[in-house]
């Protein structure tokens, strides 16, 4: 039986509707997600967004517990900022990694639970692309990233927005890293056609987010729905016990989820109908929750 449910954002709260369900989720999905957590089954947000970029966007849900942030770096209530787990980057990997790849020409973002910090002048049209379809504060600009990684110890993420064509030799630039951090290659449809690379300590991600959540929440990962769009969101579905996918799933993540049994799997409409609402509808309607859920209007 389902005892949480558990969502990635892009592309399955948020769509491509400017004002409807961008940069915030339909009033009809937050209302209806509100009405799950009324009546007792909690519903977490799993992001690589930052926590303070999550914050608004959580409270506009109404969901006031633990989610999981900085693509499993932090567990964390942004609300009340209450951090039940973090897992932080030693900022001495980040520098090697900075002075690898030359902070002039590649795009960086480092990241704290408060902040978010860029260099200026390097490819603003990364940057203006990031910002437009984030829920997140301005970025602190600097001269230097270098200096940033100088004055803390650690941060809960790195990322590198990069254009396709040079995934290969960034890869080969940090190839000497992947002993010591963990890398997450993705793309969204809000930043295409340039990708990101997510770097969080090594060993974390967001199948260890699920877990820590698991914990926090004291069930197991196979009582949680978990709803995602595209095979980054592989890392924690395939660990939980019920997996819906968006109507704009991935092809890649959806090889994957076929691999599932069919009664424990379904696909619904795409973000920008909602597809969430019609997702957890089913399951409900299968009497896979352990609670009663008033059927969306």
């Amino acid at each position: 039986m389902i005892k949480a449910i558990i969502l990635d954002v892009d592309g399955v709260l948020l769509g491509t509707l400017k004002g409807v369900n961008s940069p915030y989720p339909s009033t009809k999905v937050t209302e209806y997600l509100k009405s799950i957590q009324d009546s007792g089954m909690p519903v977490a947000l799993m992001s690589g967004k930052a926590s303070f970029a999550m914050r608004r966007l959580i409270k506009v849900a109404d969901l006031n517990n633990m989610h999981v942030t900085d693509a499993g770096a932090v567990i964390m209530d942004p609300i009340d900022r209450t951090i039940y787990k973090q897992h932080l980057l030693d900022s001495r990997i980040i520098k090697e990694m900075l002075q690898a790849t030359g902070t002039s020409k590649t795009f960086w973002e480092l990241y704290t639970t408060d902040h978010w910090y860029i260099q200026k002048d390097v490819n603003n049209a990364y940057r203006d692309k990031h910002r437009k379809h984030s829920n997140i504060i301005a970025p602190i600009e600097v001269a230097d990233l270098n200096t940033i990684a100088d004055q803390f110890p650690s941060f809960t993420k790195a990322m590198v927005i990069y254009s396709p064509e040079v995934k290969g030799r960034l890869k080969v630039i940090l190839e000497p890293f992947f002993e010591k951090a963990a890398f997450q290659w993705a793309g969204t449809p809000f930043i295409a056609p340039s990708e990101m690379l997510i770097i969080t300590t090594r060993g974390i991600s967001k199948r260890t987010g699920l877990k820590e959540l698991a914990e926090h929440l004291h069930i197991n990962a196979s009582e949680m729905l978990g709803i995602g769009d595209t095979i980054m969101d592989w890392e924690f579905l395939q660990d939980c016990g019920y997996v819906g996918v968006m109507g704009n799933a991935t092809a890649e993540l959806l090889a994957k989820v076929r691999n599932l049994p069919e009664d424990k799997i379904f696909q619904g409409p795409g973000v920008d109908q909602d597809g969430i609402i019609k997702i957890v509808d089913h399951f409900r309607e299968q009497m896979m929750f352990t609670i009663i859920i008033n059927k969306s209007k």
